[in-house]
């Protein structure tokens, strides 16, 4: 596999209390990093929240980008503004907001410091299905120094390809990372769900 691709299952992630409930981490760049106490570009985590109230971690120069996975979710913000998010919605605020929540739901959630942006979707493929996605940007207008992309399994039994051959099988909740460069910029990446149900994939791109 090369070295630009990476995948991570679901039995190597770091989950730690916090006071809503447990919070997942999938991600963090630069990888040595440790939340809380380092400075970090970007992570990906997701969260559980067990309590039907709470108020999230403030973070100050992070923005967020937050989607329900199961459960309905309503944000309110201190210096006014909220929303309501039902599953597969998403939503995106400052992390120095105080931002408080009501509902309990299973979510996922990007960070970035100021020298990222990012964005999230989802991909829904049906039972027996087979999809090539390509690139969301074109590598001759590479204006960034690193492009990230992050396909994060939801549900479902997947087998993921790229233009450099099969990569591997794919179950719940683990991911595939792909680091692009000006060196290396794949051309598609086919997912092919071996469920008797529709499987969910969260794309997550990151540009820094």
């Amino acid at each position: 596999m090369p070295d630009n691709i990476q995948v991570v299952r679901k039995t190597d992630y770091n989950t730690r209390l916090w006071s809503g409930g447990t919070t997942t981490e999938l991600l963090i760049c630069p990888s040595k990093a440790i939340y809380g106490k380092d400075k970090f570009k970007w992570r990906i985590s997701s969260a559980k929240i067990d309590v039907e109230e709470s108020t999230f971690t403030v973070l100050p120069n992070i923005s967020r980008i937050i989607m329900t996975l199961s459960g309905v979710l309503s944000l309110s913000h201190e210096n006014g503004g909220s929303v309501f998010l039902i599953p597969f919605d998403q939503y995106s605020f400052k992390g120095d907001w105080i931002t408080k929540s009501k509902g309990k739901v299973v979510d996922f959630n990007l960070m970035m410091d100021e020298n990222c942006t990012g964005k999230m979707e989802v991909i829904s493929i049906q039972a027996n299905e087979s999809i090539a996605i390509t690139p969301m940007y074109n590598k001759s207008d590479l204006s960034y120094d690193n492009l990230t992309e992050v396909f994060f399994v939801v549900t479902g039994h997947l087998r993921a390809h790229t233009d450099m051959g099969e990569i591997t099988e794919l179950y719940d909740n683990d991911l595939i990372l792909i680091n692009n460069s000006k060196e290396y910029f794949y051309s598609k990446i086919r997912f092919t769900n071996y469920s008797k149900n529709q499987c969910k994939i969260i794309r997550t791109i990151i540009q820094y």
